[in-house]
């Protein structure tokens, strides 16, 4: 039992302490082949993963490095097209992105992609439809454990019907898979949010009325990745019996980002608290939310 609790705290402290450090930049992360069951067609997958990249990519909150670019990573198409599957779990392989530089390591699994035909009331086929489901992991390169996890099934629907039907038509069961796929773009700004969450802290207090802070710097900026609108959640530390605590104590908002490693961020709730926290010497922290 004493084993069991002295290795809990160990862990708690571990994530404490990354949750405390000083930012270090964008992470690295790889993004792996995504695996497939035969019943799904390859170009199909690529489409998704395409996908993905091109969502992740737009979020500009993470360095994101395709296995393609990396002689000692790349699997030949062929290869892959017959195997049908990625290398992801092979620790061998997770130790060269390690080498490589890879901070995290994004695994993807194309779980099914199932097409339909709409057809009029004469019986003629008028349009397609796909839906598709897959899964996101995120490994840690450096033990190969999973750090989070996400299930996907697009596009979203309405008593069954796919949204993407009201708005587009496809011709063809490869045009529908395309738009299905489309979708998984837009849900990488949230998936980035919750797997990558940016941490900081108030390095600064700049408009304050009374004992109320409106406003203040934190040490982020271009180099992490932010960008007006960027919202926090913000937390004092503090040690309560010999335990490090977050309490969690008001929300602040992204108005402008001045450097590689500063931004200017509004107080939404919480000034009170934050400024009486900052000034008794406390870390003030601040933890990105969707």
């Amino acid at each position: 039992m004493k084993k069991f609790f002295l290795l809990t705290v160990s862990i708690l402290l571990t994530a404490i302490c990354a949750m405390a450090q000083e930012p270090q930049g964008k992470p690295n992360v790889f993004i792996d082949y995504f695996s497939r069951p035969n019943s799904v067609r390859f170009a199909w997958a690529e489409a998704i993963r395409n996908n993905v990249m091109e969502g992740i990519q737009k979020t500009n909150r993470v360095n994101l490095i395709d296995v393609d670019s990396k002689s000692v990573l790349n699997i030949e198409k062929e290869r892959r097209m017959q195997e049908n599957a990625s290398a992801g779990n092979d620790l061998e392989r997770m130790k060269v992105m390690s080498e490589e530089g890879a901070n995290f390591l994004i695994q993807g699994v194309v779980t099914s992609i199932s097409t339909s035909e709409n057809r009029d009331s004469k019986g003629a086929i008028t349009s397609y439809s796909a839906s598709i489901s897959f899964t996101l992991k995120v490994i840690d390169p450096n033990n190969g454990t999973t750090v989070f996890t996400k299930t996907y099934t697009l596009p979203k629907s309405i008593i069954g019907i796919p949204l993407t039907t009201f708005f587009k038509s496809a011709s063809s069961e490869d045009e529908a898979v395309q738009i299905a796929a489309g979708e998984a773009a837009k849900q990488m700004k949230k998936f980035v949010e919750e797997a990558f969450p940016t941490v900081g802290k108030i390095i600064e207090l700049d408009e304050c009325r009374g004992n109320d802070a409106k406003s203040a710097y934190i040490n982020l900026g271009a180099d992490n990745g932010m960008a007006k609108g960027a919202k926090f959640e913000v937390r004092v530390k503090r040690m309560i019996g010999g335990n490090t605590s977050f309490r969690l104590i008001g929300e602040a908002e992204v108005t402008d980002v001045e450097s590689e490693n500063l931004s200017k961020c509004k107080i939404k709730r919480g000034g009170r608290e934050i400024y009486d926290a900052f000034n008794s010497g406390q870390d003030v922290i601040v933890r990105s939310i969707k």
